[in-house]
């Protein structure tokens, strides 16, 4: 657990009473916490902070925040650009029924 009057100044985002809890909350291991989190990381541009938690909770099999990898990827956002992991990320969300990877794996077409 991480000591939150020794962050507030270190985060880089303002954050209301609802997101300490959101901190909290992803701090303590919740998987929709922590995707929340790194959501709100994007939306204030600090993506290394957003893959950071983006990381932690793909490892707990949350296919949004595998989708999410697979976007940074992607574009290049926190990350460097590399189709493999892009594709890799977006597969394993697709295969956990996310939907929107389900939709862009159905529209990759080999040949």
């Amino acid at each position: 657990m991480i000591c939150l009057d020794s962050l507030k100044n270190d985060i880089g985002i303002p954050l209301d009473p609802d997101d300490i809890e959101l901190v909290k909350s992803a701090d303590a291991g919740d998987p929709q916490a922590q995707n929340d989190l790194a959501l709100l990381f994007l939306e204030h541009n600090k993506p290394q902070s957003a893959i950071y938690w983006l990381e932690l909770t793909a490892k707990q099999d949350f296919a949004d925040a595998m989708h999410l990898l697979g976007s940074c990827y992607l574009k290049g956002n926190g990350l460097a650009k590399d189709n493999n992991f892009t594709l890799m990320w977006i597969a394993k969300a697709a295969s956990l029924g996310h939907p929107i990877a389900i939709a862009q794996i159905k529209s990759i077409r080999l040949t």
